[in-house]
C-alpha cells in the first residue's frame, strides 16, 4: 500500500463517517424531534438551512465519494472485469453504487430543497411576520422531501457501509 492509498483511505473513512454518522443523526434523532416540535421544529428546519451544515454535509459527501471512486479505479485495475466479477469486487461494487446514488439523490433533492427552504427562511425574516399559509405549506412540503430523500439515502449507506466492511474479507474466502 503506498502513501496515495493511504491518504485516499483516510480521507475515504474519515469523510465517510462524518457523512454517514450526521445523516443517521438527522433521520434517527433530529427530524423526529423537529416534526414532534410541530411548527416550531420547521422554524429550527428553517434555521439549520441557514447554517454551515448544508455545504458541509456536501463537502463530506463529495470527499467521500471522489476517494472512493479513485480508491476503486485503482483497486479494480483500471475497472477490470477479471477483478470486478470476484466476490469482494461485486461486494465493492454494490457498496459503490450504493454511496453514488445516497450522494445523487442528497445532489438532486436535499440540497434543492434545502436551498429553497434557507431562501424561503430568509424572506419569513425578511418581512418580520409569521409565516404566511403559503409559506408554510411550502415549509411543509420541503421538509417532507428532505425527511423522505433522509430516509433513502440512509438505506443507500447501510448498503455502501457492510459493502465497504465485508468486501475485502468475501475476498479471503
Amino acid at each position: 500500500m503506498d502513501i496515495y492509498m493511504i491518504i485516499l483511505r483516510l480521507l475515504h473513512i474519515f469523510a465517510g463517517i462524518f457523512w454517514v454518522g450526521t445523516a443517521f443523526f438527522f433521520v434517527l434523532l433530529l427530524e423526529p424531534t423537529i416534526t414532534a416540535a410541530g411548527p416550531a421544529g420547521g422554524t429550527v428546519m428553517g434555521r439549520l438551512t441557514l447554517t454551515r451544515f448544508p455545504l458541509v454535509m456536501a463537502v463530506s459527501s463529495i470527499l467521500t465519494v471522489a476517494a472512493g471512486f479513485l480508491m476503486y479505479l485503482i483497486d479494480s485495475g483500471g475497472f477490470q472485469i477479471n477483478w470486478i466479477s470476484t466476490a469482494s469486487g461485486v461486494t465493492m461494487t454494490i457498496g459503490s453504487l450504493a454511496g453514488i446514488l445516497a450522494f445523487l439523490l442528497g445532489l438532486a433533492v436535499q440540497a434543492p430543497a434545502s436551498a429553497r427552504m434557507a431562501a424561503l427562511q430568509k424572506e419569513i425574516q425578511a418581512a418580520g411576520r409569521p409565516p404566511t399559509p403559503s409559506q408554510m405549506a411550502e415549509l411543509h412540503v420541503l421538509l417532507d422531501r428532505i425527511s423522505n430523500a433522509s430516509r433513502w439515502g440512509a438505506v443507500l449507506m447501510v448498503i455502501a457501509v457492510i459493502g465497504m466492511a465485508i468486501a475485502r474479507e468475501l475476498g479471503k474466502l
